[in-house]
């Protein structure tokens, strides 16, 4: 019930405005002004479908797979086609689109994708990632041709566009590792604390220092 009471607001001030703009003595700024706060309020029930959409995508989606390598480190990665093929099936049954561009980036030299997500109610959010040229420095590995650098460029800012937009975590992310590492890693424990002073029988203990 709750879900239909901004449609049910936006069609009851609809039919105001309609019934006041048959109205020839009706106020014109008042007509204006109430179709600014139908506008309002249109596009505030269209955000809300858009996050009420977007938490069932990030609640069903699950853990993504990282069938790619990198060449350099020899670690995995989530390739875009990892990354799409776990979102797609997700996010547009609930009416998301996605689509990349690019634009004009602020440094020298660098690439700008853009990644715009709408919403079939109408509601949409623009994103983009700046970027150099991918070239690759290592000598041992077979060099990429300009134009492959803007490829390689390119696909990057896509995949962590993608990732930050639907908030994707490839499993067993290196930069994420659930605080494993901060549980395996013992407390730390200052020396002294496992020390017992040494007392001397004519002298009070003094415990103010720790031993050296």
């Amino acid at each position: 019930m709750s879900e239909n009471v901004p449609v049910v607001q936006q069609d009851h001030l609809m039919g105001f405005i309609e019934r006041a703009s048959k109205d020839p003595e009706f106020d014109v700024n008042k007509f204006r002004e109430l179709l600014v706060m139908y506008r309002e309020e249109r596009d505030r029930a269209k955000k809300e479908a858009f996050n009420a959409a977007m938490a069932e995508v990030q609640a069903e989606i699950g853990k993504i797979e990282r069938s790619g390598r990198n060449p350099t480190f020899n670690n995995p990665y989530a390739k875009l086609e990892d990354l799409d093929a776990a979102a797609r099936p997700i996010y547009a049954p609930r009416g998301f689109n996605i689509r990349y561009g690019s634009a004009a980036a602020t440094r020298p030299g660098w690439q700008r994708i853009t990644l715009t997500i709408s919403h079939r109610d109408g509601y949409s959010e623009e994103h983009y990632l700046d970027g150099p040229p991918d070239i690759q420095e290592n000598t041992s590995a077979r060099s990429r041709t300009p134009i492959q650098a803007i490829g390689s460029t390119v696909t990057y800012l896509r995949r962590y566009l993608l990732q930050m937009v639907l908030n994707l975590v490839p499993a067993n992310d290196p930069a994420d590792d659930d605080g494993e590492a901060s549980r395996r890693r013992p407390p730390y424990q200052p020396r002294w604390k496992d020390q017992k002073p040494q007392q001397n029988t004519q002298d009070p203990p003094d415990n103010r220092f720790p031993p050296v």
